[in-house]
């Protein structure tokens, strides 16, 4: 398999909208080398041929825990997907993410 390089987003406050909810914008907080795993749809739900509402992919990274404690994105193979979990085993990152289906 191969390892891609992939770009961290942290979540950077940058303003407050008139109800005094916090705005936040991606800021590149770094890159890694990832893995990935082969990708699924939502499981266990009844799937209408290729619909699908999102597409959830786990990624393995030899980047410590902590280079993604703040991330709410990595951008890896052209694609933004959105950081669900994480967790470490045998020495890996491992990376939970989700990229939504976007309507035209």
């Amino acid at each position: 398999m191969r390892w891609y390089e992939a770009k961290v987003y942290a979540l950077k406050e940058v303003g407050r909208d008139v109800l005094g909810t916090a705005v936040c914008e991606p800021e590149l907080a770094g890159a890694v080398l990832v893995r990935p795993t082969p990708w699924s749809t939502e499981a266990g739900g009844e799937n209408d041929g290729n619909a699908y509402d999102y597409v959830r992919r786990t990624f393995f990274s030899r980047a410590p825990r902590g280079a993604f404690s703040h991330a709410a994105y990595i951008e890896a193979m052209g694609e933004r997907y959105a950081v669900k979990e994480l967790s470490s085993a045998m020495g890996m990152t491992l990376i939970v993410a989700e990229l939504y289906k976007v309507e035209p």
